[in-house]
């Protein structure tokens, strides 16, 4: 098999390497709505940061790791709310919840969204079903409420009201449970560790509850166990919307609402999976692959196609003397090489016996040398005299004609 081919075929199976490496693997994640400060789509909270903004609230999108919230810049060091929504996509390490308890234990708040009544796209699609309703793998501080096992066809409380007269829940009537949500788990208030207040119960003393609140230091923490409640499809409701105001209006002193959007895709940090499945990356490869096969069929010589005869692609006598010249005539000076051109060819009629003296007496006996064509030898004297006075116009060529066609005539 010739060069050609073989190079044609490597180059082929190159770019089809780049194509399976960089552009197949895993089927692309569904473009689902997720609970983000950015998205305002149904499970986002875009509606609920930007009334927050009209009201005067500083917004934060936390696109960092939670131990960044201790030394943040800008951000009062108490008084903020953090938003957290389970389950996070995004794994949350051991160094990330001992911050997170530090921060709340100064005096801020974490409003936590966990999945028991109802399931959102992007819930199935995180793949993490044990995380719904395990809230201490974010903060491990014993919080952690009984679920009572229930499947979608079980009935439970649709309607969940306030248990008391607490800021938080004042105004509010009741907040229903969306119909036809899927069921994940229901949950009751037996097995916290921390002192606890249940504001939101089942109707008619329904074993179910929804909203509680704890205090942990200096500050609280408020888990929902409606997980879009705050969202832009159920901000809208009124209770709902009543129970948001309620909410930054106890929790927020002075502080930020900071979302968690960093445990669910939208990080400041290097990622590498998000920086390999990064379309651009496949797009600039793929140019370059192509880029590089055109220049491999276009500009290399392993394509060319000159004469098949394999004898004809050998290099011979001239093309070293091609060569060669071509390298001098890129670095030796024209008349260096005039003036080393005419000491051979002086040095040569020496040799011969028959030319004495220096270059000017041999130039001249040349002239009536009856052997040697006159004008031959009278142009060669004045190209000598020329490199004498100005030696940057030698015409090497012609030079180098006159001088073998005197020695012809001397042979």
């Amino acid at each position: 098999m010739n060069d050609r081919l073989m190079t044609l075929l490597g180059a082929i199976v190159a770019v089809l390497l780049v194509l399976v490496l960089f552009g197949g693997g895993q089927a692309p994640e569904p473009d689902l709505s997720r609970p983000t400060s950015v998205d305002d789509r149904r499970s986002g909270y875009a509606a609920l940061a930007r009334w927050a903004q009209g009201a005067g609230y500083e917004v934060t999108s936390l696109r960092r790791r939670y131990d960044w919230l201790l030394d943040a810049p800008d951000m009062p060091a108490s008084g903020n709310l953090l938003v957290i929504t389970l389950p996070l996509p995004e794994a949350v390490h051991s160094n990330e919840r001992d911050a997170l308890a530090q921060w709340i234990e100064r005096g801020n708040s974490v409003l936590i969204f966990a999945t028991y009544y109802g399931t959102p796209e992007w819930f199935h699609a995180a793949e993490i079903w044990a995380e719904a309703w395990s809230l201490d793998r974010v903060i491990d501080i014993g919080l952690d409420p009984v679920s009572i096992e229930s499947d979608d066809e079980q009935e439970g409380a649709t309607r969940f009201v306030p248990t008391g007269n607490h800021p938080l829940v004042a105004g509010i009537d009741s907040i229903n449970l969306a119909a036809g949500v899927e069921r994940w788990n229901s949950a009751r208030d037996l097995s916290f560790h921390l002192p606890l207040l249940t504001l939101l119960r089942g109707e008619d003393g329904a074993d179910e509850a929804a909203l509680w609140l704890t205090t942990y230091g200096q500050g609280r923490i408020i888990v929902s166990g409606l997980p879009d409640l705050f969202s832009n499809a159920q901000l809208r409701e009124r209770d709902n919307a009543r129970l948001a105001a309620n909410t930054l209006g106890y929790a927020v002193r002075g502080g930020h609402l900071v979302f968690d959007d960093m445990h669910h895709g939208l990080s400041a940090l290097y990622d590498p999976d998000a920086f390999f499945a990064d379309s651009r990356l496949h797009k600039t490869l793929l140019f370059l692959a192509v880029l590089w096969l055109a220049w491999l069929l276009g500009s290399t010589s392993r394509f060319y196609l000159g004469d098949n005869d394999a004898s004809s692609r050998r290099p011979g006598p001239a093309n070293f003397v091609r060569a060669t010249g071509s390298f001098l005539a890129g670095t030796l000076a024209p008349a260096t090489a005039a003036r080393e051109m005419f000491r051979n060819f002086f040095a040569d009629l020496r040799d011969s016996g028959r030319y004495r003296g220096d270059e000017n007496a041999i130039l001249e006996r040349l002239v009536t040398d009856v052997r040697v064509d006159t004008a031959l030898a009278q142009d060669l004297q004045r190209v000598y005299r020329h490199l004498q006075g100005d030696p940057a116009k030698i015409d090497l060529r012609r030079t180098h004609n006159l001088m073998l066609r005197i020695r012809n005539d001397i042979s």
